[in-house]
């Protein structure tokens, strides 16, 4: 009787879908969903803005940061998409008008970034560990960027804050014409004479 030969299958490791590794800090880069979020600097506590009245027992914490446009197609900025964490896990929504220098409500061109700040109002003890900025309202898509201080020598990779807009089709000087308007820049002072 012949003998039958039996292989036996190779195991197979199939894909995975691991999710992107998060930033260890701050300065550090995250990019998804076609945004790039990177908090830039901390400020604990911060100068209240004009218009905030603190809390006993609270501080306010600002951070400063850049959201960045890496796709295709136009999106939106807003501060209250923003969510603070804290090293215990607690999360903080926006102090509007917190601090000077607020990030703006924008839509951003591809290439195009927004920097500014959010200020969050937290108890005195709380340590930040990290800002979530959120795509959309209602939605998952959430990216989260660290605020932990880097250590001593470490130099964060901001390489994808280097994509640029595309030129725009008028130069300095030309007319541009769209919807039934026209635009022309004439004059650029820089630094110009302050108000």
């Amino acid at each position: 009787p012949s003998e039958q030969a039996t292989s036996t299958p190779e195991p197979t490791t199939a894909p995975t879908d691991t999710p992107e590794p998060q930033p260890l800090y701050l300065g550090d880069i995250v990019e998804q969903y076609g945004y790039l979020l990177s908090a830039i600097t901390v400020e604990d506590p911060t100068t209240p803005g004009m218009f905030y009245d603190p809390e006993p027992g609270k501080k306010l914490v600002a951070v400063e940061i850049v959201v960045g446009n890496v796709s295709g197609e136009a999106l939106s900025v807003n501060p209250l998409n923003t969510t603070l964490l804290d090293s215990e896990g607690f999360t903080y929504q926006p102090e509007l008008a917190g601090r000077e220098g607020q990030i703006v409500t924008i839509d951003l061109n591809p290439g195009e970034k927004a920097r500014g700040w959010i200020a969050f109002e937290v108890p005195e003890e709380a340590t930040v560990a990290s800002i979530k900025y959120a795509v959309e309202t209602f939605g998952s898509k959430v990216l989260q960027t660290s605020l932990t201080p880097p250590p001593d020598g470490y130099v964060p990779n901001t390489e994808a804050l280097s994509t640029l807009p595309p030129p725009p089709e008028a130069g300095f000087g030309d007319v541009f014409e769209q919807y039934g308007y026209s635009l022309s820049a004439t004059t650029v002072e820089d630094p110009t004479t302050p108000g």
